[in-house]
């Protein structure tokens, strides 16, 4: 049991034994609540307190640039005004280079010959392949998958055959009927 109890206005009292009813009071100073230290009671309170003016200040700052990025202009009073109509330029032409279309020539003595026998191109280039021979050749890639093309495969004999390679890699074209010859086509941005 504690030897203080309340007093009004916040004082506590002594209540250890004495002469007025067997009890004698005496005035103890004040405690301070449990809660806090003496003196120090509102540090919290402060620190609390700047901590939420930096997030505003932040959050202002950061919604500021935001307007700007975002071409509204508020909160600049030399960026357009929010009535001001806002028109869109052409976006930048493209620096990719065009599509090209590189030619391949099909020979034969004794077997068939390519030529070049190989050619480096950018994802979106074609080879032309122009069999210069009288004779027909099926082209095929060594992984089993050449891309669709325009003209005729086999490849008839003064024919020419034309594909559009899409994706980077390398791969060799050759005709079926001789394997053992072709055109490595590397592919690459």
């Amino acid at each position: 049991m504690s030897d203080y109890h309340h007093h009004g206005q916040g004082h506590l009292l002594n209540v250890r034994g004495g002469v007025h009813g067997g009890l004698h009071f005496h005035e103890a100073p004040p405690e301070p609540p449990p809660d806090r230290e003496p003196g120090g009671g509102g540090a919290a309170a402060v620190i609390g307190t700047v901590v939420v003016i930096i997030l505003l200040v932040v959050g202002a700052v950061a919604f500021g640039a935001y307007s700007l990025l975002a071409g509204t202009g508020k909160g600049n009073a030399s960026g357009p005004s929010p009535s001001a109509s806002h028109t869109r330029s052409a976006p930048p032409a493209s620096t990719a280079p065009a599509a090209k279309t590189y030619p391949v020539r099909i020979t034969y003595d004794r077997w068939f010959r390519f030529i070049p026998q190989s050619v480096t191109i950018r994802p979106g280039d074609s080879l032309k392949f122009s069999n210069e021979t009288g004779r027909s050749c099926k082209l095929t890639a060594d992984d089993g998958y050449l891309p669709e093309g325009q003209g005729r495969n086999p490849l008839p004999g003064g024919g020419s055959y034309v594909v559009r390679f899409t994706e980077d890699g390398m791969q060799s074209v050759g005709c079926e009927e001789e394997p053992v010859s072709g055109v490595t086509v590397i592919v690459t941005a």
